[in-house]
């Protein structure tokens, strides 16, 4: 597979994207989004998926089907002409719309910068690695110009270069943090470009990570403790001094019954 720089995917993007000109004009409301976006999903062992993905909304596809000589079943075969390289694409239908998928899976971190490599030949990891109970993710490439979609096209234009962190984030520069899902937006960046972040590693309960949500449950259970027996004291206490204050001695054992 032949190497690909951000410019070349975004601009095969906007050429593919352009190739459906001129179009007809939707109502004056939100433009619903043709979306090209770059994920990296990875899991606390470091294995994960690299995916390229092309995604058109119902929306979208219906006002490309009015285009003269429109043939659904070839959009995303027709990406592998625009976009250097690109092969293996597969088209799947989705709430109506249509989405072009090119996935990779990867066993371990070493795999995942071979695979970032082969996509985006101007990407290289300034760091990428799991140590002490955090993953960290320093991406350094050129994405060239920014590509900006013609303002008379009746749908909008993304592109995205996305992660899905292992773990709870603690620090990152993305445009979009959700969860652990962070997003950064090709369309803005310019030139020289850092994607960063950190997790932690592990399991989460209810969005909190394990360890933490352990200790919290430790220290839960030991506050009922204590809380229990200060409130028997208490009961014993006032016990006591109703039965002085009645005239009649707390009741204690007797040796043999």
């Amino acid at each position: 597979m032949k190497r690909r720089t951000f410019g070349i995917l975004i601009a095969g993007f906007s050429i593919f994207v352009c190739s459906f000109s001129p179009l007809p004009q939707l109502r004056a409301q939100a433009k619903p989004a043709f979306t090209m976006q770059i994920t990296t999903v990875v899991s606390s062992d470091g294995s994960g998926t690299f995916k390229m993905e092309l995604l058109l909304p119902k929306e979208v596809l219906a006002i490309l089907k009015s285009v003269p000589n429109f043939t659904q079943s070839q959009i995303c075969s027709g990406i592998n002409g625009n976009l250097e390289g690109a092969s293996k694409w597969t088209q799947t239908e989705v709430d109506g719309g249509i989405n072009c998928l090119s996935s990779k899976p990867f066993a371990n971190l070493d795999e995942l910068i071979s695979v970032t490599n082969q996509a985006v030949s101007s990407a290289s990891f300034d760091r990428l690695e799991i140590t002490g109970g955090h993953f960290y993710y320093d991406l350094s490439a050129t994405v060239g110009s920014s590509f900006t979609p013609d303002a008379n096209l009746p749908f909008g234009v993304e592109a995205w270069w996305i992660v899905e962190m292992p773990g709870n984030v603690v620090s990152t520069n993305a445009d979009v943090k959700s969860g652990h899902t962070l997003k950064w937006n090709l369309l803005t960046a310019k030139g020289a470009t850092n994607f960063t972040a950190e997790s932690t590693i592990g399991s989460t309960i209810l969005g909190i990570d394990s360890t933490l949500a352990v200790l919290g449950t430790l220290c839960a259970l030991a506050c009922c403790c204590v809380v229990l027996l200060i409130a028997g004291v208490l009961v014993f206490v006032l016990i006591r001094r109703r039965n002085a204050a009645a005239g009649t001695p707390a009741a204690s054992p007797t040796p043999g019954g």
